[in-house]
């Protein structure tokens, strides 16, 4: 199973113009990503590459709690969530900023973080978003 995790870069370059140009995250919302659970993203190394890793899961954060005497968060209104992806344990993937591959959401780059016990089957990623809410994501512009 490892060796379906690894694609010679050959195969990759092709279905990176697939994928589109990089675009910014700014792009992604929770919803967006959300909608991705259970697909894979193709992980491009420097070396060319791609490792595939799977979403297990996109889960929404707690709102954070008001501040003393009842003032706003500073990060009220933000879009906060994680996404939990699982890869292979024989290709395990730097906690770094990556560039991600998606047939339906394109490229762009996100930071993950090796995550979970070392003696599970495979390799558990995280990426946590804590950041003002996209306009037009169900999100109300104050002025």
């Amino acid at each position: 199973m490892a060796a379906l995790a690894l694609l010679p870069a050959e195969f990759t370059a092709r279905t990176a113009s697939a994928a589109g140009p990089v675009k910014s995250l700014d792009e992604l919302s929770f919803p967006m990503l959300a909608r991705e659970v259970n697909t894979r993203f193709g992980v491009r190394l420097p070396s060319g590459q791609v490792v595939q890793v799977r979403l297990l899961r996109a889960s929404p954060a707690a709102p954070t709690p008001p501040a003393p005497f009842g003032a706003p968060a500073g990060d009220a209104g933000h879009e906060k969530f994680s996404l939990l992806f699982s890869g292979p344990k024989a290709a395990p993937l730097p906690s770094a900023i990556h560039r991600f591959e998606h047939d339906q959401l394109g490229c762009f780059e996100m930071y993950i973080e090796r995550v979970g016990a070392p003696d599970v089957a495979d390799e558990r990623y995280e990426a946590v978003f804590n950041r003002p809410a996209p306009l037009g994501a169900g999100t109300i512009a104050l002025t």
